[in-house]
This record gives C-alpha cells, structure tokens and sequence, in this order.
C-alpha cells in the first residue's frame, strides 16, 4: 500500500472523529475576535515545532472560525482538513468545496448540512 493511500486513510479517519465530534458542539457560538484573536494567531506563529504549530492553527482556525488561518498551512492535506472544520463550525460548505478529496468534501458536505438543520 502507497504511502499516499496511508496518509489519505489516517486523515479520513482523523477528520470522521472531527466531525463526530464538533457535531455536537455547533450552536451559534460567537467568534473571538478583536484583539485576543490577533494575540492567539501571534502565540500560534512563535511555536517552533512544526507539528504542535500546526495543530495550533487548526484548533484556532475552528475557535476563531477563520478559514485565512488555514492558509498559513502549508501541507495540502492538513489545510484542507482545517477548511472542512471551519466549514462544519460555520455551516458554510463552499469551504467545503475548496477540498480536493472527494470523499473528505462529502463527509465535510453532509456535516455542513446537518449542522444546518
């Protein structure tokens, strides 16, 4: 099995417990904004370990449902699984769209949808 089709699995499965797990925490939450959200996205900047900045910026762009913070992400697979969380926190399924995983947009569609009741 290609590393690829590896990878590809591991984030399925990671972005599955996401969504099952943000399901039940979507109300009209507000947004942080102002200037803790820009303190937060300076905090997020001066983490030098590659992988803890990374998951810095994904629980930020969710917290502060800002999809721009997804683009600080260089990794493809990882920014399009932060665009499906800000897309399921926000109920907005364009950034949905924005994936290029078929089957991660469907997950991230229908999550959208249900959230959305």
């Amino acid at each position: 099995m290609s590393e690829e089709v590896v990878w590809g699995r591991k984030l399925l499965f990671v972005f599955a417990l996401l969504l099952i797990a943000v399901s039940g925490c979507l109300g009209q939450q507000q947004a942080v904004t102002g200037p803790v959200a820009e303190e937060k996205k300076a905090d997020c900047e001066q983490v030098q370990n590659q992988d803890m900045r990374l998951v810095c910026y994904l629980n930020l762009a969710y917290e502060l449902k800002d999809p721009g913070i997804c683009d600080k992400i260089a990794d493809r697979k990882n920014k399009e699984l932060c665009l499906g969380r800000v897309g399921v926190a926000t109920g907005d399924s364009s950034l949905c769209n924005r994936m290029s995983n078929l089957s991660l947009r469907m997950q991230c569609l229908y999550a959208v949808e249900r959230s959305n009741p």
